[in-house]
């Protein structure tokens, strides 16, 4: 009856700490994406905010974003600014002589799009873009400007987290089965006596 009761009870155990584990894991991996989301949107704000049309109606950004990724070549981050009325465009130094491939959408001026594309050294981007429409000497122009980050580095930041929890859980879990073959085994003492 002990063996029986304990194994029941590790196997029970067991499921709990792997449905627990996948759960954070999950949760997790969605709070971190939309935490990168927001990193995103605040670089879009910087983009938007720099842009310029010099007296000879070239686009211009007067200030990058801070980040040094953006500086580096394929450092993980990257911005492009296309400007789909006169066909100039822009880009971080870390895209070095490639594109973000965007997807043929229709954008609405002001709304943040987010799409999964595929990347520089066949990595694969998380990419946030806005339509914004700003005057020039010779009419308005209309700019696609995107940020992306490589998903690897959110791919390595939930991996991380995932072995830290596993090694919290292996813990808890060894906890739980002491406790449990001290339960059963006092459970059990007057069954034993009878």
């Amino acid at each position: 009856i002990r063996i029986r009761l304990l194994a029941w009870a590790v196997a029970v155990v067991v499921l709990a700490l792997l449905v627990t584990g996948f759960s954070l894991e999950a949760i997790f991996t969605r709070h971190l994406e939309r935490r990168i989301g927001q990193e995103l949107d605040t670089h879009l704000s910087q983009l938007v905010s720099g842009l310029r049309f010099d007296a000879g109606n070239r686009l211009s950004l007067a200030r990058e974003p801070m980040d040094p990724r953006f500086t580096r070549i394929f450092g993980g981050l990257y911005w492009q600014v296309s400007d789909q009325t006169s066909d100039a465009q822009l880009r971080s130094r870390s895209l070095w002589d490639t594109e973000l491939a965007l997807p043929d959408d229709r954008l609405a001026p002001g709304d943040v799009h987010s799409h999964t594309i595929a990347g520089p050294e066949h990595g694969e981007l998380l990419v946030h873009e806005v339509l914004v429409v700003l005057a020039a000497g010779n009419g308005d122009h209309r700019l696609r400007v995107s940020v992306a980050i490589d998903r690897a580095e959110i791919a390595a930041l939930s991996t991380g987290f995932a072995w830290d929890l596993a090694a919290v859980l292996a813990i808890l879990g060894l906890v739980l089965i002491i406790g449990l073959i001290i339960q059963v085994s006092l459970g059990l003492r007057p069954v034993r006596a009878v």
